[in-house]
């Protein structure tokens, strides 16, 4: 139980982060990007949208809590599905659509 608070606030503390448009060196790819293809980038709208799909997650980490307390499997399975869904269409969404180019 204080693993789960632990990733909880660990997960919250990474979307705030992320929400005041800070993180890119957390962001995986990004450092290895060459000092040209950075420039390139609009980090600023990347880690906002970043925050949201890590907030989607922090959220089904939180469906765990009444799992635990309660030995209800439901709750598990309802917060592993909502990390599933939020990482593959976080990364769908961002991934596609060249949403993070500086015109």
């Amino acid at each position: 139980m204080i693993v789960l608070f632990l990733v909880i606030l660990l997960f919250l503390g990474l979307t705030i982060v992320f929400a005041l448009g800070k993180g890119e060196m957390l962001i995986a790819g990004y450092n290895t990007a060459s000092k040209e293809e950075k420039e390139k980038v609009n980090t600023v709208r990347m880690c906002k949208d970043f925050s949201k799909m890590t907030g989607a997650i922090t959220l089904s980490l939180v469906l765990f809590l009444p799992g635990a307390l309660w030995n209800q499997e439901i709750y598990f399975i309802l917060g592993t599905a909502g990390i599933i869904l939020a990482t593959i269409i976080g990364l769908i969404y961002m991934n596609t659509g060249n949403r993070y180019e500086r015109t």
